[in-house]
């Protein structure tokens, strides 16, 4: 059996790493330019511009019937853009919804899909033609006033960019995802940018910033609010972001409900979508006060109604705030002015898509002027070229006709159609064209009217042709020519902005400016439901009363923290792993008095295992103001207030807190001078604040007290050398003590005894500083009964004394805490009236 050697192969070695490169540059190159990326000229991409072009071949005009929407598809896939049929139509689609193009460059008729995110019936059922926007970018282009390139198999022409005498990119915008870059332009008024090129156009030297004195800002299809604080850089550097807003305003509905009506959304909003979400948040009691949500949007317009509970307008502002920070109704639109920029030739024209540029508006309206006096010049060299071209005619005619006799007598006696044009050619003095053109003259043309009107005809080409040819010697005279034009179109195609421009910056909209000053109550139970109520919720009881429920709830724990707020309060909130958060008292859900209020960690990003064990009201950081935190295991540690000034959304470590300990009472010192801790069993410390030095935020504590066995600290305060102390048990006794029976003790020693504790008083629940007698206190009870009542009520008792009983509880029941009230903000609420504590042991 022969064996034939196998043929050689020549294999070529690559870099295979130089091979990903060039292939991925290529790849990303195409997606650039071929794709993603519009261009400055006309502002389409190429496969707007190919579906435009196509529907102005197959007749689409303004004016014409429509034609189906799959038949524009297919003839583009077929001629000029060989992709998917489905990408082909979204983009058809798109430019045919007044909610995602501020000017329609198509016009359809069918379902094209809703602000609602319905998606377009398919292409089979919906037709489509050119609106009259789109028609005018296309006029001129039989007039050779851009170049034309061959399609992908090279057997048809399309244009490289439009005529557009619409500064298309500017008025629509663009969005686009390329590799390794994105364009995202906003859409702007077309009355604003024809303006802005009339200035420019006056002074070719004139900055972005002072274009901006026409050009007020974006206008979205879909309205809503803009402010302007982020503009200039956007308009001077092509990069910046602007926030934007829902026209939302307060109606009053069904005869005496207020309601916020949503008439406009920020751009690319799903309108469903928002009407969910808000549902959801009210269902998940993040936004309160809210009855019902209803969707009356019709052809008239957007009306989305969102309606209260209530008429009290504190909050109705809130309800609105809430709106805008948990929803789509704020938003933040991020531009980049990011366009393919052609090449410039010697000769002043561009050539080819060029590269990717980031523009300034000035450069926007720059480039586009350019390519406006390229295609004027180019269709005034067409109009010239065609002129002289009928000039030539015309001036064989006139020639003819002065001689019609010689004319005759030469085409009478010539033998054929050949020798009559080279006698033509001869004997007159003519062109070949000119020539055939008296051959193929009718002989109604020599009547004397038709000769006036020849005459008359070249008359008044002569007149153009000379017209034109000033027009191309001066780039004045074509400047005024594109005002004209831009002035024309703007005149015909603009309209009234429809998104407002509001000067400053969004952070001017915040709810201190919206919400009343006023006084609250902020509750939050032991299983971390929070809620804020009106001040003057639990009315005032004598000394041995029942008081009222706190809230119901099975789930909700009882009452632990209790402090009188402002509304403009910062709230700060410790957790027992030693982590301290932030909200304003305004961002709580006001809710009733019986209300079981809204989960903590739908507020704040706690940790599991985290709970809030200390609570404080902080109108303002001033320096000089200090913290003093107190741990179960008798721990103490003193930080500056400062350093709390900027809390992170996910918290900040407020103190270094043992794994076998925790983090359950914080003080704002105000004119203190001395801390007390109080134990369970009985025995409480009192030392001078200066036994603290003052430690970093993620710090440790010292010992303040040192705890016998199966004792731990049930509260601490501040006091100084007067005042008083009030103490309660498990049981609801109490006693009110002068602060001097506590005498100051270096700190860390075992204490004094406080009360003396037996069967009928039980254990020390909670203990509290007063700054006088006659201060307002509230006593929070196991079953959530909830006490308010005057110390004043309590005679003062020796420190030796078992106490009275300042609560009737039931047997099951035992009282948990005491709160210091403020009457009339006559004591600082946010440095005295506050309530702390964790689970109880």
């Amino acid at each position: 059996m022969d064996e034939h050697p196998a043929e050689s192969v020549d294999i070529e070695s690559i870099d295979i790493a130089k091979e990903m490169e060039t292939s991925y540059i290529d790849y990303a190159m195409s997606t650039i330019v071929s794709r993603a990326i519009p261009d400055v000229r006309d502002g389409l991409k190429p496969v707007q511009r190919r579906l435009l072009y196509s529907m102005d071949e197959l007749g689409g005009s303004p004016n014409s019937a429509y034609k189906k929407s799959a038949r524009i598809v297919g003839d583009t896939m077929g001629k000029y853009h060989p992709h998917g049929d489905q990408a082909l139509y979204d983009a058809l689609v798109r430019m045919a919804q007044d909610f995602s193009l501020r000017y329609c460059l198509v016009d359809g008729q069918g379902n094209f899909g809703s602000v609602d995110g319905d998606p377009a019936a398919a292409m089979r059922y919906t037709e489509t033609r050119l609106t009259q926007l789109s028609a005018a970018m296309l006029d001129d282009i039989d007039r050779d006033t851009v170049d034309f390139v061959d399609n992908f198999d090279g057997s048809a022409e399309m244009p490289e960019v439009l005529p557009s005498v619409i500064p298309n990119l500017l008025v629509n915008g663009a969005t686009g995802i390329a590799v390794g870059m994105a364009t995202s332009m906003p859409p702007h008024n077309l009355r604003e940018i024809g303006r802005a090129i009339e200035q420019y156009i006056d002074d070719p030297e004139v900055s972005s910033r002072d274009l901006m004195r026409n050009v007020k800002g974006p206008d979205f299809p879909t309205g809503g609010i803009v402010y302007d604080d982020g503009l200039e850089q956007a308009y001077t550097q092509g990069r910046g972001r602007v926030t934007v807003l829902a026209d939302v305003q307060k109606e009053e509905v069904r005869g005496n409900t207020d309601a916020w009506v949503i008439h406009d959304l920020p751009y690319m909003v799903n309108k469903a979508n928002l009407v969910e979400r808000i549902a959801t948040l009210v269902r998940d009691k993040v936004i309160e006060d809210i009855r019902d949500i209803r969707d009356e949007s019709d052809r008239h317009g957007m009306r989305v109604v969102i309606e209260l509970r209530n008429r009290h307008d504190g909050t109705a502002w809130e309800v609105l705030n809430r709106l805008f920070k948990h929803t789509a109704l704020r938003t933040t639109f991020s531009i980049n002015n990011l366009a393919l920029v052609p090449n410039e030739m010697p000769e002043g024209e561009h050539a080819g898509v060029g590269q990717p540029e980031q523009l300034s508006l000035r450069r926007l309206i720059e480039l586009f002027v350019k390519h406006r006096q390229i295609v004027v010049r180019r269709r005034a060299a067409f109009d010239l070229r065609k002129a002289e071209a009928r000039e030539h005619l015309l001036e064989g005619y006139a020639i003819a006709l002065e001689k019609i006799d010689d004319v005759i007598k030469v085409i009478r006696a010539a033998d054929d159609t050949e020798s009559a044009r080279n006698e033509l050619m001869q004997g007159f003095g003519l062109t070949e064209i000119q020539a055939n053109a008296i051959l193929d003259m009718q002989l109604r043309r020599l009547v004397r009217l038709e000769r006036d009107q020849i005459l008359e005809e070249l008359k008044s080409v002569r007149a153009n042709i000379k017209e034109l040819k000033a027009t191309l010697a001066d780039e004045a005279r074509i400047l005024e020519i594109i005002r004209t034009e831009t002035r024309e179109v703007t005149e015909k195609f603009g309209d009234e902005r429809k998104t407002e421009i509001r000067k400053g910056s969004a952070g001017d909209f915040n709810a201190e400016d919206l919400v009343a000053d006023e006084d609250c109550l902020v509750t939050m139970s032991s299983a971390g439901y929070v809620k804020r109520v009106p001040a003057n919720t639990y009315r005032r009881q004598g000394r041995g009363g029942k008081g009222i429920r706190g809230f119901r709830s099975k789930t909700g724990g009882i009452i632990e923290h209790f402090l009188v707020a402002n509304t403009h309060d910062h709230l700060l909130f410790f957790t027992n792993k030693g982590k301290v958060y932030r909200v304003r008292a305004y961002e709580l859900p006001e809710q009733g008095r019986d209300a079981q209020g809204h989960n903590l960690v739908n507020l704040l990003p706690v940790e599991e295992g985290e709970r809030a064990t200390a609570v404080l009201a902080i109108p303002n950081f001033e320096a000089g103001d200090y913290l003093v935190f107190g741990t179960r295991r008798g721990e103490v540690k003193r930080s500056a207030l400062t350093q709390f000034v900027s809390v992170r959304s996910n918290g900040l470590l407020a103190m270094d807190v043992d794994d076998d300990d925790e983090l359950a009472w914080v003080r704002l010192v105000t004119d203190e001078t001395h801390v007390m801790f109080f134990t369970r069993n009985g025995m409480s410390i009192r030392f001078m604040l200066d036994d603290i030095r003052a430690s970093g935020r993620t710090s440790g504590g010292v010992r303040a007290i040192r705890l016998g066995a199966n004792d731990e600290v049930v509260a601490m305060d501040l006091t100084s050398d007067e005042g008083f102390v009030l103490l309660v048990t498990e049981s609801g006794y109490g006693k009110k003590m002068d602060v001097n029976e506590f005498r100051p003790q270096g700190r860390g020693g075992q204490g004094l005894k406080a009360i003396n504790l037996g069967e009928k008083n039980k254990k020390v629940a909670d203990a509290r500083t007063l700054l006088s007698k006659d201060e307002e206190i509230a006593f929070v009870t196991s079953d959530g009964q909830v006490m308010r009542c005057g110390c004043a009520a309590i005679r003062p008792l020796k420190r030796a004394a078992a106490g009275v009983i300042v609560m009737r509880m039931d047997a099951a029941e035992t009282l948990l805490r005491v709160a210091r009230l403020a009457d009339g903000r006559e004591v600082d609420a946010g440095k005295n009236a506050i309530v702390e504590s964790g689970e109880n042991s």
